[in-house]
């Protein structure tokens, strides 16, 4: 279920004592493409030794990041605003980049990123540290991905803490948040009273990806960016894209007008969508609700 979110904070455990100046593990020289497909198998030992590297990197960062309050503010043209009250204690520098700072949702495992670098807390000792007012810095949710009440995972300059609640504030208004995940078709390309008719949401290639087969009125061409065509989960919210393959492109037409049924290929990661289930199924901005997924 986190498995994105803990890959995220592996990299960054891993790359942090290099940003911060700190003597990294020796890395293994990185295989060649020409030697790539004779490389051997690691060993059980080799396995062991990279796990324990791993868990000492972890074990630096363990309690070095301690978040007060997650608090969700006003909805604005950006989207829901919020503010994270932290400190940074006993470390010696970090990675000052805004893809080392995010919040995320640990039911869906959906992330938040920071989109401008912000000028970070001064990391002091931690008895130090709590004698001062705690730092603050905005994050903007988009699509109101970050709810209150449910558990999110916050990682600032590549630090992690797991579990914390977020609170509501006085100008948080759901009504407001629910509007941001709406998806507005693009006039130039869909027509007012446009229809979307599946007729199939199938799970295929044992269940990492998922065909659509569907017919639509009103819809010119097909948007195949995964903010106006995609596949949703209800259950998580999570959105599944149009599957893009090198050299080839999104696999769907994107000449659809007038066609009495087409199709396309959506990529379904961790095999998250499964057979008996009922998903969202958005076209160009143009949705139909509550399609049941067959299987294979």
């Amino acid at each position: 279920m986190f498995s994105r979110l803990l890959l995220s904070c592996m990299i960054f455990s891993v790359a942090l004592p290099v940003f911060a100046g700190q003597p990294a593990e020796q890395a293994s020289p990185a295989a060649s493409p020409e030697s790539a497909g004779t490389a051997k198998q690691p060993s059980q030992q080799q396995i062991e030794q990279q796990k324990a590297r791993y868990e000492r990197q972890r074990a630096k960062l363990e309690g070095k990041l301690r978040v007060e309050q997650v608090l969700l503010k006003g909805t604005g043209e950006k989207g829901v605003e919020i503010e994270i009250s932290y400190r940074i204690v006993d470390v010696e520098g970090y990675a000052a980049h805004p893809k080392t700072t995010f919040i995320a949702d640990e039911a869906s495992s959906r992330l938040v990123p920071m989109t401008r670098l912000h000028k970070l807390f001064t990391p002091l000792p931690a008895e130090e540290a709590e004698k001062l007012s705690p730092a603050s810095l905005t994050i903007w949710d988009k699509e109101g991905v970050i709810k209150p009440g449910q558990p999110v995972t916050v990682v600032v300059a590549g630090y992690g803490q797991k579990h914390l609640i977020p609170v509501a504030g006085p100008d948080y208004d759901p009504e407001a948040v629910a509007t941001l995940s709406i998806t507005r078709p693009n006039p130039k390309l869909v027509a007012p009273d446009a229809a979307l008719m599946v007729s199939e949401v199938r799970v295929i290639a044992d269940g990492h990806l998922i065909r659509v087969n569907y017919s639509s009125k009103g819809i010119k061409q097909l948007d195949a960016s995964p903010e106006q065509t995609y596949v949703e989960n209800p259950e998580t919210g999570e959105r599944h894209p149009i599957a893009k393959v090198p050299r080839i492109g999104a696999l769907a037409p994107k000449d659809i007008e007038g066609k009495t049924g087409t199709y396309m290929v959506i990529d379904n990661a961790g095999e998250r969508i499964k057979p008996g289930q009922k998903v969202h199924v958005v076209v160009s901005g143009v949705r139909a609700e509550n399609v049941p997924v067959t299987g294979e």
